[in-house]
């Protein structure tokens, strides 16, 4: 078995905006029902996130950033 490797990048405050913009998009064409997006919205924003950025990411990466702010944001509430 060969271990996945992960892709990494430095989250700079603009990645995780136009991550925050696709997911928000992405999660309002199933009208918020779900608190992350099914198969098909997660490969559209791995694949637009890449068009815009330059960098491809795996969606374990953006899910790993989302748990991530997520759990900031409840130390805030």
């Amino acid at each position: 078995h060969r271990k996945k490797l992960k892709k990494k990048i430095k989250w700079e405050d603009e990645h995780i905006g136009i991550f925050l913009e696709l997911l928000d998009a992405e999660l309002a064409k199933i009208r918020y029902k779900q608190r992350l997006p099914k198969e098909i919205g997660r490969d559209r924003i791995c694949k637009e996130f890449r068009e815009i950025t330059g960098t491809s990411l795996p969606w374990d990466s953006f899910k790993s950033k989302y748990d991530i702010l997520r759990n900031v944001y409840k130390s805030y509430t």
